[in-house]
């Protein structure tokens, strides 16, 4: 998806359909929406004094143009204004793409006037957001539909912040990782494997300059790390630990560490679990994803800190070499461990 900020007036604003929000009980069009008003010919006014338009949450009414400016003016209900914030401001975006999609448009912008304070700190980077994380869908393994339209282009435009494109450019990065995460999550077992995290996370770390280091089954055996090897030992996928680097800091400086656990697909080993509802475990592997859809957005933002990422990644599946309960396997800390559960390998 294509994201910028747009220097210009809403009502000058070319484009196939600009959403502007409207706080609750507005009676008459101000500001924007008072030129909005005078270039679609009072059908802003006309249409908050029929009551369709109350501003409330979810109020949604939709306006076309004369020619000049935007094609369509979709007005939406933000709520009261007092309570209009960064959540408030991603949901507005979202719903705006939403009503995009849903006539066939490819591109919509965003006007960030008229929901209330427009340059609090973080609204355009908080439009960014919803507007990203809302086109987001996953279609690799689905069969596409002829008639089917994404939105690939979203402007925001009003708001006084000061470096609004900036900020812009700070939401269309963070969703970015959101997006990665959600793909990998959304990846079934027999593809999003150990090895393919792996994979994944050293691409993307090639691509935004990460350090990334793996360890396969015999480093990791090697290092002593039993208690990942005997998860993934009932399963024919190998084990994997993924470690991303970014070093924005000083070199002296300790690093911020996360780990995300990567249980690319958890049948529960011997103790296996019900067999309802287990196709959702392939999201056993979600805080891994978050993991790597969290490096990459650190270090495209360029963050002046030390930051690694680590991911220890196996499947958990039930065989004749799974281990069982009542085994004793050891431990990289030098304890052991007694199995009591196989399907407590988080």
């Amino acid at each position: 998806m294509q994201l910028r900020y747009a220097d210009s007036e809403a009502k000058g604003h070319v484009t196939p359909l600009l959403a502007v929000g409207v706080l609750q009980d507005t009676e008459a069009p101000e500001g924007a929406l008072a030129e909005l008003d005078e270039a679609l010919g009072g059908a802003v006014a006309r249409t908050l004094s029929s009551g369709d338009m109350r501003g409330r949450l979810k109020d949604e009414s939709l306006l076309y143009g004369v020619g000049g400016g935007p094609d369509r003016v979709l007005l939406l209900g933000v709520g009261d204004g007092e309570k209009v914030d960064l959540e408030t401001v991603r949901r507005f975006a979202a719903r705006a793409v939403r009503v995009a999609e849903r006539l066939g448009l490819a591109t919509v912008s965003i006007s960030l006037d008229g929901l209330g304070d427009s340059g609090a700190d973080g609204f355009a980077q908080a439009a960014a957001e919803g507007a990203a994380l809302a086109a987001w869908r996953f279609r690799e393994l689905k069969t596409s539909e002829e008639d089917d339209v994404d939105v690939s282009a979203v402007e925001i435009l009003g708001g006084a912040e000061l470096s609004p494109a900036e900020s812009v450019h700070a939401g269309a990065v963070i969703a970015a990782g959101e997006n990665l995460a959600r793909t990998l999550q959304s990846r079934p077992g027999n593809v999003a494997t150990p090895r393919h995290l792996a994979k994944e996370a050293s691409r993307m770390g090639k691509e935004v300059g990460l350090e990334v280091t793996v360890f396969d089954e015999d480093r990791l055996l090697e290092e002593g790390m039993h208690a990942i090897l005997a998860v993934s030992i009932g399963s024919e996928q190998e084990a994997r630990l993924i470690i991303m680097e970014h070093n924005g800091g000083a070199e002296d400086e300790a690093p911020l560490v996360l780990v995300g656990k990567g249980l690319t697909f958890d049948a529960g080993g011997i103790s296996i679990k019900p067999a309802a509802g287990m196709e959702e475990m392939k999201f056993d592997m979600s805080g891994g994803a978050a993991v790597i859809g969290a490096m990459k957005a650190i270090a495209e933002l360029g963050v002046k800190a030390n930051v690694v990422g680590i991911v220890p990644s196996s499947e958990n599946l039930p065989s004749g070499t799974a281990v069982k309960p009542g085994d004793v396997i050891d431990t990289l800390g030098g304890k052991t461990v007694e199995v009591i559960n196989t399907d407590a390998e988080g």
